[in-house]
């Protein structure tokens, strides 16, 4: 990561996120993706002391999740300010001991080599130059261990003239995964396995965002497992998803 976009990632994370929070509404939004969030849980397993990396852990939602799950956890992130929040969190809830949280840049990982069990993210790797971050998590994997991570795809139109118009939400430099990058990622493991994610279903969520509190049944019951159909099983829809799911096994 150039110094410049290094620099402007961080002040952005500080600020935008850690200090203004103008996220906020997205985090609501998000907590509601109940589908994204079981398959991913189902993809990376028990948890009861596996070594983890938090691999960008933003404001810590997930890494918490993951030490009452009985993990140990190292979390990293640029953003001194949602690392310092993180730790925090942590101790007040009696986890201090098993999370260590460092600032730190992904691409340039200050950690030995072979060292965890799962490395873990959430709307991360779209932020980094993905050729120096997927080696970077294949080098600090153990040998039977396994990535997994939720990304954002660019491929659907909507969706990214949704992106263009809320600016203030996202950084200047990042760029949801297209079919190159998960092209990329295969080469970089192999045996990669991707599940799809919203396309009608935000429809629902998007209900329960202004209120509505029969959109999230809506969403979880009927749109949800329509989804799942016409992504996964049919195929050609691919492209109009908004999220993916990616388990990148070692070996």
């Amino acid at each position: 990561m150039s110094t410049d976009r290094l620099q402007r990632e961080r002040l952005y994370h500080d600020h935008a996120v850690g200090e203004q929070d103008v996220r906020r509404h997205e985090h609501r939004y998000y907590r509601n993706l109940r589908a994204i969030a079981a398959f991913q849980a189902r993809q990376i397993g028990d948890l009861r002391d596996r070594h983890v990396l938090d691999y960008g852990c933003g404001i810590g939602f997930s890494t918490l999740r993951y030490l009452e799950a009985g993990a140990r956890v190292t979390a990293i992130d640029l953003s001194p300010i949602l690392v310092g929040k993180l730790q925090r969190a942590a101790e007040a809830r009696g986890w201090g001991d098993r999370l260590t949280a460092r600032a730190m840049n992904a691409e340039a990982l200050d950690l030995p080599d072979g060292t965890f069990d799962r490395v873990l993210g959430h709307g991360i790797l779209h932020h980094l130059d993905l050729s120096r971050a997927l080696a970077e998590v294949r080098r600090v994997l153990k040998p039977t261990g396994r990535a997994v991570f939720v990304e954002p795809l660019g491929t659907n139109p909507l969706i990214n003239l949704y992106r263009r118009l809320t600016p203030e939400s996202r950084t200047v430099d990042e760029r949801p995964l297209t079919r190159g990058d998960l092209a990329l990622v295969r080469r970089t493991f192999p045996d990669a396995t991707y599940r799809y994610f919203e396309l009608t279903s935000l429809l629902g969520l998007a209900a329960t965002a202004i209120g509505w509190e029969g959109g999230e049944r809506l969403a979880r019951y009927v749109l949800e497992p329509l989804d799942d159909w016409i992504l996964n099983q049919l195929g050609g829809f691919r492209a109009l998803a908004w999220q993916a799911v990616l388990t990148l096994p070692l070996s």
